[in-house]
């Protein structure tokens, strides 16, 4: 190659020497421009005609359009050099050197606004170009130089951001995906080459900005390159962990459900008027009273949901319907129903997979129904929910984790039971199914006997499905002619073998950390591009007293013996060394700061990372309120930290868990604030980050006797949406010891926190309900184990006071005579 190049330079410089008389008087500086010029034509000319004859190529195979713009800016590269020629002729060196090396970085970032994924290739080609052209056509200018690259990364982060046009993914081509990368390799070689060549025989001023430009970019271009993919990774991790804790909190809410409506059948089974009707002999049955009583409270229990119960029925120990809400179904008989087998197998309340027939979708729900003596089934009372309920409860939980982001419930056989994406695909399976599956879910009512069961031909999404007990996270495709895969979550019901497959459009999911790859990369070439500018300056500050005394040397050789020396050669020579010194320290320390100050924000990353996984871990609110504080605090060494929360009114904040002795003497002391007073009542209130980093400055700060050494505050609303649920309050013993950094990481975590103490919330809601539940269905049972009436009041009497602790339970009876008086029990 460098012989390659030194055959093109002798060869034209042979030409410049015999065309030199066209062009108007000259230095010899203007006519190396010259010479540089012809020797870059000589290069880029068959350059750009190889890429232009190769985009005709492509297109005439491909005919995409953008392939024939990426044509179009290859000539404009070439025949650009043609009107700067006249330039020349006119003496206008320099004007050609800064009109032809922008024209080159303008029409280069061009192909930005054609290509997609080719960004790192078009910057560093572009910038080698840059280099390459401003050396050969203004060698005097870098600060030119650093102009044309400033332009040219103010187009290249303008066209990346706005994407003005559509463009062409160059992944999606073999050819340019393997073109453009050689391409800039290519011009990468060039430039190389043309910095080998200064060093060798540049003067001092140009070697000396080759070496502080390499000692300076790459360890900066290194620092980026590094400091970006740790990020990436940081932000991938976090962004996968809350599309798995959404996966999880829809398939908590489906069970919760599920959950909470078997305890509700169970209890609605023991009821006395469905027990007494069903005790009658089946010939007494027709219009009796307890017929009645039983038909009056099926009505009653189907009006508390209307939205979603479709239908309360009693049946016999035999499957015939005797009583149900919609009135058509008396009469039928459903014993080969798996809902009403395994009620009266398993002896207790069952939930039915999703069920076809001609009143819809639904879920069926069952309980047995006993005697009260002897406990001996008479019949199952059923319960069916549409299939609204489920897909209310889905999309609840959508947008959980962006725009578009939605949970998709599937059965074990990978039948789509909510999609609410595609609701044509209901029941429509993901894989195909064997003949002996699809004849069993027509049998069991799982799917229409008219289907035939089309998937939707996603083997690769139900093979990641089928393995999502190791890899619960992934991307692929999961509904069929999509633009683009989605990344998908999968969690597991315990209910049901079910399992939701929460996702998002890869392209939406990335892009939180492809704008931060964007910031990095920029602000790594902008760091790059003031650094080079820099060391041109600095370069030419070292260089000019020894240019000086080159200079005189110089006059006095010619025989000016009257040129003086304002300075000795030793003095220069010493002011010189300091100045370079003091020019590589404060570069080092340049680096280090920025270095350490990447490094401390990765670990911060990580760190946040790490607290809201552990977080994910932890139900009980008062723990996860203790975990949160204590490692915040130990995590990033802060001098207090405390969870205040609002009190169910909204009307308190109270102390929820705080570190170190002051926060338990505050606990202990049941220590509140109201909203709107102090740092944190004003985060409450108006959702807002309150950062105080003096608080000695701070009329608005409110001290605290057991934390004397606070210097500074700053309050992190923990909100879901508009709902504050309370504020992470953070204190530091060191005036400016938070900055605004730190409550972005705060943010984070407080966000992180408002899902657990949500997830934690529903978990103790759901206890609380069960163990009620439970509770009441003891009551019951104590109360209808006795044999009369007195007992039976002294049991209800017991178990109130005993549940409530209060001292005196009484029952007042009505007596059915005249005389209006109670009797108390």
């Amino acid at each position: 190659m460098a012989n390659f190049s030194d055959t093109i330079r002798i060869s034209f410089n042979k030409f410049v020497k015999q065309n030199l008389a066209n062009y108007p008087t000259q230095t010899t500086v203007e006519e190396n421009i010259m010479q540089n010029y012809l020797y870059a034509v000589a290069t880029a000319v068959p350059l750009g005609t190889v890429s232009a004859a190769f985009y005709l190529a492509l297109f005439l195979i491909t005919g995409i359009p953008q392939i024939l713009a990426a044509m179009m800016v290859m000539l404009l590269i070439v025949g650009s050099f043609l009107p700067l020629t006249f330039l020349g002729r006119a003496g206008r060196f320099h004007l050609l050197g800064l009109i032809g090396t922008s024209y080159i970085a303008i029409l280069y970032s061009l192909l930005e606004l054609i290509f997609s994924n080719a960004t790192i290739y078009l910057v560093i080609g572009g910038f080698a170009l840059i280099i390459v052209f401003g050396a050969l056509l203004i060698p005097q200018r870098r600060l030119g130089w650093l102009a044309i690259g400033l332009l040219f990364a103010a187009l290249m982060t303008l066209i990346e951001y706005v994407e003005p046009l559509p463009r062409y993914n160059i992944q999606d081509s073999i050819p340019l995906s393997i073109f453009i990368p050689a391409m800039t390799a290519l011009v990468s070689v060039v430039l190389l080459l043309e910095v080998f060549r200064n060093l060798v025989v540049g003067n001092i001023q140009t070697r000396l900005l080759i070496i502080i430009s390499i000692a300076s970019a790459v360890p900066a271009l290194a620092v980026g390159i590094i400091a970006s993919t740790l990020s990436q990774r940081a932000l991938t991790q976090a962004a996968e962990q809350a599309l798995f804790s959404a996966a999880t909190q829809t398939a908590t809410a489906v069970d919760t459900f599920i959950t909470t409506n078997l305890n509700i059948t169970r209890n609605n089974a023991n009821l006395l008027p469905f027990i007494d009707y069903l005790s009658w002999p089946a010939a007494d049955r027709t219009n009796s009273v307890a017929e009645q009583q039983a038909r009056q409270l099926l009505y009653q229990l189907a009006r508390l949901d209307q939205t979603y119960i479709a239908s309360y029925a009693l049946l016999d120990v035999e499957g015939n319907v005797l009583l149900d809400t919609v009135t058509s179904n008396q009469g039928a008989n459903e014993a080969n129903r798996t809902y009403f087998q395994e009620a009266l197998a398993r002896d207790q309340e069952y939930v039915s997979d999703l069920q076809v027939d001609d009143s819809g979708v639904g879920l069926i729900f069952t309980a047995p129904i006993r005697t009260i003596t002897d406990e001996m089934v008479v019949g199952v009372l059923r319960v069916r929910y549409r299939i609204d309920a489920i897909e209310q409860i889905i999309k609840e939980n959508n947008d959980l984790v962006g725009e578009d982001s939605t949970p998709l419930l599937l059965d074990e056989y990978l039948l789509r039971l909510v999609d609410l994406r595609a609701p044509i695909l209901l029941l429509a399976p993901i894989a195909p199914l064997s003949t002996t599956d699809l004849e069993l879910l027509r049998a069991t009512n799982r799917l229409p006997l008219s289907s035939n069961a089309d998937t939707v031909g996603l083997a690769d999404f139900a093979t990641l499905l089928q393995n999502a007990d190791a890899d619960p996270i992934f991307t692929t495709e999961t509904h069929p002619n999509e633009d683009s895969p989605d990344s998908v979550a999968v969690a597991h019901l315990t209910t049901k073998p079910w399992l939701v497959a929460y996702h998002v459009e890869q392209e939406i999911f990335l892009v939180p950390i492809q704008t931060q790859q964007r910031i990095m990369f920029f602000a790594t070439i902008a760091i790059t591009l003031s650094i080079l500018g820099l060391a041109i300056w600095q370069s030419r500050a070292f260089t000019r007293p020894i240019q000086e005394l080159t200079d005189a040397a110089e006059r006095i050789t010619d025989g000016d013996l009257t040129t003086t020396v304002p300075i000795t050669s030793q003095d220069e020579i010493g002011v010189l060394s300091a100045s370079f010194n003091a020019m590589t320290s404060q570069l080092q320390e340049l680096f280090n700061t920025m270095e350490q100050r990447v490094q401390s924000r990765t670990e911060a990353l990580t760190i946040s990372a790490e607290v809201g996984r552990r977080l994910t871990t932890i139900l009980d609110e008062s723990e996860l309120v203790r975990a949160v504080v204590q490692q915040v605090r130990d995590a990033f060494s802060y001098y207090h930290v405390h969870i205040y929360l609002f009190d169910k009114n909204k009307e308190t904040l109270y102390m929820a868990g705080g570190t170190g002795e002051a926060g338990r003497q505050m606990l202990a002391a049941g220590h509140s604030i109201t909203p709107g007073r102090g740092l944190v009542g004003q985060a409450a209130t108006t959702g807002a980050v309150v950062l105080i980093s003096d608080v000695g400055q701070s009329p608005d700060w409110l001290p605290n006797p057991l934390l004397p050494d606070t210097r500074a505050e700053a309050a992190v609303p923990i909100a879901l949406g508009e709902d504050v649920l309370g504020v992470l309050d953070v204190q530091h013993n060191l005036v400016n010891g938070l900055q605004d950094i730190d409550t972005e990481l705060l943010s984070s975590i407080a966000n992180q926190v408002a899902i657990a103490l949500r997830n934690a919330r529903l978990y103790a809601e759901r206890e609380i309900q069960a163990q009620r539940a439970t509770l009441i269905n003891d009551i019951n049972q104590k109360i209808l184990n006795t044999t009369d009436m007195s007992t039976a009041m002294q049991v209800a009497v017991r178990e109130l006071g005993r549940i409530s602790q209060a001292e005196l339970v009484r029952i007042n009876l009505i007596s059915d005579t005249t005389n209006g008086k109670d009797n108390d029990a």
